[in-house]
Formats: C-alpha cells, sequence, structure tokens
C-alpha cells in the first residue's frame, strides 16, 4: 500500500490543525438573527460558552445537534436532546463535522474551464445555455432530498425549466425495502422498528448499531431496552462481523445462500410455507430453532430486522414475519421527495449521457464517479456531456471530471431545513458566517432559474415555513424541532408470505460502510480517518476481510496482497477476521480517492470499484502489505489461565454442563427466564491443573 503522503501523518495533524487556526481568526457572526437554545443576559463576557440549536445531514436525513460557539467561533457540536433522531448524542459523523468546517482543503471559490471564475459568469453560462432550452436535455443530480426549502426550488427548477430531469441517488440506497413496502403493500413506505419495545429481535445481515442516519436514535433505544428487566433477547444472522452483532446474545455467520435458507426455515417455524425446507448448517439451524421459538413466545414484543443491503425477497420476508408477531414496527411513507429507485435512476441518466441526449449536468452535493457502478462508465459518460457542472464542498473524482467546479457552503455556515428518518423537520440555523465565496445547493438551483439571483439563504429557508409566525419560527429555530412535524403513520394490511430464491454457494463480495469515513465523504478529514475500526481496529486504510478458511485454500496469509475483479479491480491486503462467513469477502467503502487532497488520495482501494454484479474473481499478488492498527492482539495470552488459578483459589467454578457436580445451584431465575444456556467449559474449572 502506498504511504499516507509525503508527510508523515503527525505532520499532516499538525497542518490540518494550523489551517483550522488560520480560519479561526476569521469568524464572523452570521447576518440574520440566530437564536440561542436558552436565554443569554447582555453583555456577555468574553470566553463565555453559548449554545445554539442547529442540525446537520447524513445521507439526506437531518440529525439535531448543538453547536457550542465561543467569541462568534464553532468550537464543539453535541447531541441535541429534543431531536429524535440524535437524542442527545452524536456519532463520528457528527464530531468530525466541526473540523470540515475549518478544513484548509475546502473548496473556496468557483473554478471554470480557463481556470478560476466567480459566480456571474456562472450565471451568465446558465443565461446563455439553459434558459433557451426550457430545460430539455437538463439534469440535476443530487443525493436523498429531504429538505422542504431544497423540494421547493425544485420545483420551481421544473417550472422555469418544464424539461428538467431530476435525479436522487445515494451509495447506500433503501431500494429494495421501498420495492418491497410496494409489492406487499401496494405503496412504497419505510419501516420504522421499535428497537425499546422489542423483548426479541431477530437481524437478519442487519446492522442497526451501526453507521447511518439512525445510529444514534437506534443506539439509544436499544440501550434504553436493554436496563429493563428482563433484558431482552437478540439473535443475529450476518455475513460479517458487525457493531450490532458484537452486542447480541447469539451470533452466527452466514453468506448469501445461508441466510436465504434460514430464512425458509423460519417461516416454516412460525406457520408459513410448505414443502420441503432447505438443509442448513447444525449451529445455524439451531439458532433459527430457538430464535423462532423465542419470537413466537413473544408474540407483540419480537421483531425482525432485514438489513438494507439485503435483497428485496428479504425484506418482503420480514415485513412477512413482521405481520405474523405483530411487531413493534411503524410504516411511514418516505420523506424524501423522489421515491423512485435510486440505483434505476442513476442507470438511466447514465444511458443518456452516453447515447449524447443530456446536454447540460449539475451535480449537487453527489460523487457518481467514485460511487456508482463501475458498468455505467458515469466518468467517461460525463465526457460526453457539453456542460458538466459539480458543486461539492471539497475536491472530489467528480468535480475533476466536470468542467465546472463550484463550491458549497458548509452546513453550519448557511440555513438549511431537513426531515429526519421520522419525518420531524429542523430548523438549521448558521453558527458562523461564511468563509470562502460558497453558496447552498438550493441557491444554486435558485441561480439556474433567475441568473440574476441574489444569494440569500435565510428568505429562501423563510419562504417554506409562513405558517410559522414570528414566534413560533423564533421558538422553533431555538429549539431545532419545528413541532409536530413528523410523518403520520400509515396502516397498513398483512402483508403475503416471500420466500427468498436461495442463491448458488458462490464467493461473494459484501460492502459495507466505513464507521469512520461512511461512503467515503468524510475521508478528507484527518481525525475520521485516525479513528479507528470498530471491528477490525484498522486506521487510514482498509483491509478486505476473509475467513480463514478462504485464505487457506487461496494459499494466502495475514498481510497478503490480493486483486479483486467484479466490474472494476481493487488491489488490497487481506486480513482473516474471526466471525466471518465461509464465501464472503468484506470491504469498507471511503477509501482509494483521487483528486481530494493530501488526506485521502492514495489512501487504500475503493471497494465502489466492485459495486457490480456477477461473481468476483481473486488473485494473489507479488509482496504484502499491512495496514495501521491500534490494536493488532484480541487476546492476551494467559489472561483464561490466571482466570482459573483465581476461582481455584477460592473453590469456585464455571457452571458446566459435561460437570455437573461442580455446579450444585441451580441455574439463576433470570437465565431461567431467558432460557441463557450455561456457560459451557471443556472441563471443570475444579479438575483442571493448578500451574
Amino acid at each position: 500500500m502506498p504511504p499516507v503522503s509525503a508527510l508523515d501523518r503527525r505532520a499532516i495533524l499538525r497542518l490540518i490543525a494550523t489551517g483550522a487556526a488560520t480560519l479561526l481568526a476569521s469568524c464572523g457572526r452570521p447576518k440574520e438573527d440566530i437564536h440561542p437554545l436558552a436565554n443569554q443576559p447582555e453583555g456577555t463576557l468574553p470566553g463565555t460558552v453559548r449554545r445554539y440549536a442547529t442540525a446537520l445531514p447524513l445521507a439526506g436525513y437531518g440529525r439535531g445537534v448543538t453547536g457550542l460557539v465561543v467569541d462568534e467561533r464553532p468550537i464543539k457540536l453535541e447531541g441535541l436532546a429534543a431531536h429524535p433522531a440524535s437524542l442527545g448524542s452524536t456519532d463520528p459523523f457528527i464530531e468530525a463535522a466541526i473540523l470540515d468546517l475549518y478544513d484548509p482543503q475546502r473548496l473556496r471559490a468557483p473554478f471554470g474551464p480557463t481556470g478560476p471564475s466567480n459566480w456571474s459568469a456562472l450565471a451568465a453560462l446558465f443565461r446563455e445555455q439553459l434558459a433557451p432550452t426550457r430545460g430539455r436535455g437538463v439534469a440535476v443530480l443530487t443525493g436523498r432530498v429531504t429538505s422542504p426549502t431544497m423540494l421547493a426550488q425544485l420545483a420551481a427548477a421544473r417550472t422555469a425549466l418544464p424539461e428538467m430531469r431530476h435525479v436522487s441517488w445515494e451509495p447506500f440506497d433503501d431500494d429494495a425495502p421501498l420495492a418491497a413496502a410496494r409489492a406487499a403493500f401496494g405503496r412504497p413506505l419505510l419501516a420504522r422498528p421499535r428497537l425499546q419495545d422489542a423483548d426479541v429481535v431477530l437481524l437478519l445481515d442487519a446492522d442497526p448499531l451501526g453507521p447511518g442516519p439512525e445510529q444514534i436514535a437506534h443506539a439509544r433505544n436499544w440501550s434504553d431496552r436493554r436496563r429493563k428487566a428482563p433484558m431482552h433477547r437478540l439473535y443475529s444472522i450476518e455475513a460479517s462481523p458487525s457493531l450490532s452483532g458484537s452486542m447480541v446474545d447469539r451470533r452466527q455467520a452466514a453468506g448469501p445462500r445461508d441466510l436465504a435458507a434460514a430464512c425458509h426455515v423460519l417461516a416454516a417455524a412460525l406457520g408459513g410455507g410448505s414443502g420441503p425446507l432447505p438443509t442448513l448448517p447444525p449451529q445455524l439451524e439451531r439458532l433459527v430453532r430457538d430464535a423462532a421459538r423465542d419470537l413466537k413466545a413473544a408474540h407483540g414484543r419480537a421483531l425482525v430486522i432485514a438489513g438494507e443491503r439485503q435483497p428485496e425477497a428479504v425484506h418482503a420476508f420480514a415485513a412477512w414475519a413482521n405481520g405474523v408477531l405483530a411487531a413493534p414496527q411503524d410504516w411511514i411513507a418516505p420523506v424524501s421527495g423522489d421515491v423512485s429507485p435510486h440505483r434505476g435512476g442513476l442507470a438511466a441518466l447514465a444511458d443518456d449521457m452516453h447515447a449524447g441526449r443530456i446536454g447540460a449536468l449539475v451535480v449537487l452535493d453527489a460523487n457518481p464517479v467514485y460511487a456508482a457502478a463501475p458498468a455505467l462508465g458515469f466518468k467517461q459518460a460525463m465526457a460526453r456531456v457539453p456542460l458538466t457542472i459539480a458543486a461539492s464542498r471539497f475536491g472530489d473524482e467528480t468535480g475533476a471530471a466536470s468542467q465546472w467546479r463550484v463550491p458549497l457552503s458548509h452546513f453550519l455556515e448557511d440555513w438549511h431545513d431537513w426531515r429526519a428518518p421520522d419525518g420531524t423537520a429542523s430548523i438549521a440555523q448558521p453558527l458562523v458566517h461564511p468563509f470562502f465565496d460558497t453558496r447552498t445547493p438550493a441557491a444554486i438551483l435558485d441561480l439556474m432559474i433567475d441568473p440574476a439571483a441574489r444569494p440569500g439563504s435565510f428568505d429562501a429557508v423563510r419562504a417554506q415555513w409562513t405558517g410559522l409566525d414570528d414566534a413560533a419560527w423564533r421558538t422553533a429555530v431555538a429549539s431545532g424541532v419545528v413541532p409536530d412535524s413528523a410523518a403520520p403513520l400509515e396502516r397498513v394490511g398483512t402483508a403475503g408470505l416471500v420466500l427468498p430464491p436461495i442463491p448458488p454457494q458462490t464467493l461473494t463480495i459484501d460492502l459495507r460502510p466505513s464507521s469512520q469515513l461512511y461512503d467515503g465523504r468524510f475521508s478528507t478529514n484527518a481525525w475520521a480517518q485516525e479513528c479507528p475500526d470498530p471491528i477490525t481496529k484498522e486506521a487510514w486504510g482498509s483491509s478486505a476481510r476473509m475467513h480463514a478458511g478462504d485464505m487457506s485454500r487461496l494459499g494466502l496469509k495475514e498481510g497478503s496482497l490480493i486483486r479483486i475483479d467484479r466490474g472494476g479491480s481493487a488491489i488490497l491486503p487481506v486480513r482473516a477476521v474471526s466471525g466471518q462467513a465461509l464465501g464472503t469477502v468484506t470491504l469498507v467503502t471511503g477509501y482509494g480517492r483521487e483528486g481530494t487532497g493530501q488526506i485521502a488520495d492514495g489512501l487504500g482501494a475503493s471497494a465502489w470499484a466492485l459495486g457490480g454484479n456477477g461473481t468476483p474473481r481473486i488473485a494473489a499478488q507479488e509482496g504484502g502489505s499491512s495496514v495501521a492498527t491500534t490494536q493488532p492482539v484480541f487476546a492476551l495470552e494467559g489472561e483464561l489461565e490466571k482466570l482459573f488459578r483465581f476461582l481455584l483459589r477460592r473453590r469456585r467454578c464455571l457452571p458446566s454442563r459435561r460437570s455437573p457436580r461442580c455446579c450444585p445451584t441451580r441455574r439463576p431465575a433470570a437465565m431461567r427466564r431467558r432460557n441463557t444456556p450455561w456457560l459451557s467449559t471443556p472441563t471443570c474449572a475444579l479438575d483442571a491443573t493448578p500451574a
């Protein structure tokens, strides 16, 4: 693996700190009135911390935060207790956002085909090339849009440019759950599991505690339920170890074939399905049988959750199972403005670009050149579009392939609004005046509609909330939440049983979001790169995670370089991970960047290069490499022997079915209620030979 850069890690972090200090000196108060969380006296002394409620997006969904401001400088972000998506806590992505604000790598001004430019030149370009077309051949590509202001601007753009096309696309999309709900209930819906109300939970390759827009809320709800007695019972079937899988009571590694077969066996145990059942590995079969027994016993408080990356049929099966179990789960209509499939929309756009049917492409805060499936050839398609404009906060692959690269404001520099995954709206006030000549995505759309428009994020946001009078507006801004704005619950019928087809047992690629970099949008942040992966403890890069048996079959050892081909190709070191499913190779996204700056460029390999379909090919490469890790050893030699000696001195033993004479007492009542098995040991502790 190439070095991080010509500078070492410590030098990079020092440079980032120096750039942040330079920007701190230029901080200023926003032009419009902003409202603190609590009334604070006039004449506040220098150095006093003022708290403001605001919000930050992740994958298009808003999450409430509290900004700590000292002398007009935002210095810290904390969770907003009143917001349903943060509940007073944060995750690495919120913590990293304050560092992105002061990052000297940010784009500072528009850059055109001939070099540095300005917004007036871009406005003139819009006037000359877009207005006469009435939007014919014009496409706008965004991420998921939940902002009422942004949705209104898109509607206004369609009015001014009637033939304009808008495509929403997220690398980690919700196409499969929406399609499953459409097939089951006749309309696209999103499930809202209530973990705090569930006594038994079965995770089908789901990671509700892992990285994503609802990580904080799920973690808080899970921990709240964990504190109640009796504790809930969790089962997990997954291909690769995850944060959720590490917290469950029982877990079994299983690839796509075994997981689909487990759905068939579970359906039969719950009273559905007919015909012969597929064969499962013994350990997986025991888990499925025990999970089915506990799920039925906890009717009304039992829940089955399918992972977002699972195919439509697995989500449809989970919808049926939850209906049978009367699960604590709600359904809401999608809060985003566009419910069309993300992947299908991007594929259709790429086809039109290749065919020359797109004359102008405007990409707002998305990076398809990096994260789209290689089969789309999005970079080559952009070369066939006469006018390409990419708006982002940092340099990226899509910006490098565009004729125009324009800077977006940081989320803490301008007014915004977003909806949380449950539909709750937040009005995000700025904490600081913009450092550079930047604009919001809504302001860029406004420039497309009216080239003479002046930037004004406050007016655009305030116009969407005319139902709030001045007092209600101040309350909503100061509290960080618009009252009674959550999406209404949808009544649904009974979903029919859908059994997922059982795929053949082949080698599969499992792409997962990074706990530090997500899909790559935080890869320019040195602090995020420094954070270790919670499973492998790797930092500043990532290995391919494989089962030790697969590595032995391919003649690989820890740190060996491999080349994986599927659509694209990636060369990276391999790592044996305990708990990995046989036949599954797991890669986390966010690495292998180009054109982003010294921090991320050339660091690791891009997992998105393998985002196609088909069976991957793996070949060993010469040499080897290793990724920096904060914990190279996961087991301390001799610790188990010390524990046994400690127990022997006190004449105690571990419970064991094999040595009942050492366990005269009955199993505790709490364990009997939860049906928790006793700890099994090869031999009784009293039979061990003291050292």
